[in-house]
């Protein structure tokens, strides 16, 4: 997968969230993540990108070429990983439809993905899983919350990108002082 590789603690979360659903593959790319939530137990991914994507080799992954802004079907679980790092409000529009989001990316160590105010949206979230890593970070966001949470490090180093790089272990650290 690109952008570096989840831990086998992070595949373990993440199947628990895929396995025997309908996941939304935001942002699919070249599929590796769809293919993968596949064998994770997935029931289908529906991938969706702007732009052409190869043929899937398994028959449970639908690609969709759309515009997020045109994308106007139903979403239970939706999987955005390494979101682009400038504001996409129809990407955020889909996520508000999701129950289930999850997310992968890395905002630490001059690393940057999603944008501020994302990760704001984020902390309106009920937070299901953290599984930090220096490489990736897995998180999975369930109900939204009537406060705002205290945010992770991930969180806490994309809301505050503009401001400060962090590294990986202050970002975690600054998160629980």
């Amino acid at each position: 997968m690109s952008y570096g590789n989840l831990t086998p603690a992070q595949w373990k979360a993440l199947k628990q969230y895929v396995d025997g659903v309908v996941v939304h593959d935001l942002g699919a790319g070249q599929l590796e993540l769809a293919h993968e939530t596949i064998l994770l137990g997935a029931n289908q991914v529906i991938a969706i990108d702007k732009d052409r994507m190869p043929v899937p080799h398994n028959r449970r992954i639908k690609t969709v070429r759309s515009y997020f802004a045109d994308y106007k079907e139903p979403i239970d679980t939706a999987l955005v990983s390494w979101p682009i790092n400038r504001v996409e409000r129809s990407l955020l529009e889909l996520l508000r439809r999701a129950r289930i989001v999850i997310y992968i990316g890395k905002n630490t160590d001059g690393l940057s993905c999603g944008w501020p105010h994302l990760f704001l949206y984020f902390l309106s979230r009920e937070l299901l899983e953290y599984v930090p890593d220096s490489h990736n970070v897995l998180a999975v966001y369930g109900k939204p919350l009537d406060h705002m949470r205290r945010p992770t490090g991930e969180e806490l180093a994309a809301i505050r990108t503009y401001e400060k790089m962090y590294s990986y272990d202050e970002a975690e650290a600054d998160a629980v002082s």
